[in-house]
């Protein structure tokens, strides 16, 4: 498959302005404000600051080409150690009673999801970051939910290796009755079971899935029912629940299941105003950039998914008219969710094969990046606005997808490419 000739600057994935943070990273480093702009040339690239641990040694004004997989593995490393110290000050003042909100402590915005994160990467997080976690969720008052509730912070301490504290939150979920949720990927009944099928280790298989399974019917029935959904994408449309039936599909079988998830593939659409399903939109949105979470390319990313097991021509002409927009369409803002970030680990998704190695799939993203250069200054040198942490659209969002450009295997949460 040729590569289309609009480059995607994942250069602009990183020009973007985080708060000034005084604390070390480690031992050996120093703090420094680093201006970031692409191989385009100081006049029209848009630079900005970052968090940086940079070495003393270290040479300023150098460029990084993050086609070369050494030096982003070394971008990564830098910003993770950025990241880190910035959250343990957020940690600090959040300490104490009362406990922490559900946004500040959340998978999407918050704590949870910057600490999974980190350890996404590879980047050591300092066991007092995870100790405050565990606690901070143990005392504050949320509801199961993926994006800011107990299945989101279930699954990063899982992933943080505090197994006991996710335990805990896994039960309280279990608590939960399904027609006490709705339909959506963000607080609902498809991103509470997309959370129990990532779950791991699974301590009882068969007690997971006929759990799952619950889930996927409580979902079915609440379709069947034809609620008025007013939002389209992953997060809070159809796509989200098409996803999490898909996946429920691909391991019962269950032929109920297909006529749901092209109802939610057929919402979404028509939303996006594509084709024949489109006739009623004003306009056609999904010729526009769309986000991973709430846009036109989350949705294509389910298309994708669902080609395998539904054999209507519409979902394939929409998956790839969707796919090639994404390519030429780029939403300016650097964030996972709603930005670039995110886009540019839906193209890598959308144009790579499962077979792929995780090397051919680098080298299918390779024309699409373009090398920085970085500027080393003090910090306080220059103005600063300050940008969230958070996973979906912050610097933990762009910290993963520097660290996922190239990642074989698929996951099943929008987040996880």
């Amino acid at each position: 498959m040729s590569v289309p000739s609009v480059r995607v600057p994942v250069a602009d994935l990183l020009t973007t302005v985080l708060p000034e943070r005084p604390a070390e990273v480690m031992p050996l480093t120093r703090r420094s404000a680093v201006h970031v702009t692409s191989g385009r040339g100081e006049r029209d690239a848009v630079g900005g600051l970052l968090p940086w641990a940079r070495r003393v040694g270290e040479r300023r004004d150098r460029v990084i080409n993050l086609a070369d997989a050494g030096r982003r593995h070394q971008l990564v490393a830098s910003l993770a150690g950025g990241i880190a110290a910035a959250a343990q000050l957020d940690t600090e003042l959040l300490a104490g009673d009362p406990p922490p909100p559900a946004q500040a402590l959340g998978f999407s915005h918050g704590m949870a999801g910057v600490l999974w994160a980190l350890a996404e990467v590879g980047a050591h997080v300092p066991d007092a970051l995870v100790t405050w976690l565990a606690e901070a969720s143990d005392r504050a008052p949320l509801g199961p939910g993926l994006a800011q509730g107990r299945s989101g912070l279930a699954l990063a301490l899982d992933a943080l290796g505090d197994h006991d504290a996710a335990a805990r939150q896994w039960a309280a979920v279990e608590l939960t009755d399904p027609e006490d949720l709705g339909l959506t990927l963000a607080d609902g009944l498809a991103g509470v079971g997309l959370a129990l099928l990532e779950r791991a280790p699974i301590r009882d298989g068969e007690a997971l899935l006929a759990r799952v399974e619950t889930l996927a019917r409580a979902l079915a029935d609440q379709l069947r029912e034809e609620p008025r959904m007013d939002r389209l994408g992953l997060m809070r449309g159809g796509a989200g629940a098409a996803l999490f039936l898909l996946h429920v599909y691909d391991l019962t079988e269950d032929e109920s299941l297909l006529a749901p998830i092209e109802q939610c593939l057929r919402h979404d659409l028509a939303m996006l105003g594509w084709g024949s399903f489109g006739r009623h939109a004003a306009l056609p949105l999904w010729l526009r950039p769309g986000s991973l979470s709430e846009g036109s390319i989350g949705v294509g990313v389910v298309l994708h998914q669902a080609m395998q097991h539904l054999d209507a021509p519409w979902v394939a002409q929409a998956a790839a008219d969707i796919t090639e927009a994404a390519e030429i369409w780029l939403l300016e803002r650097p964030g996972l969710s709603r930005g670039r970030a995110g886009a540019v680990l839906a193209l890598q998704y959308l144009r790579s094969h499962p077979w792929e190695t995780a090397e051919e799939r680098f080298a299918r993203m390779r024309p699409f990046l373009e090398p920085l250069t970085v500027h080393g200054s003090a910090l306080g040198t220059e103005p600063s606005t300050p940008l969230p942490l958070g996973l979906e659209d912050g610097a933990a969002g762009i910290l993963l997808a520097l660290g996922h450009l190239g990642m074989a295997g698929d996951r099943r949460l929008p987040f996880f490419w």
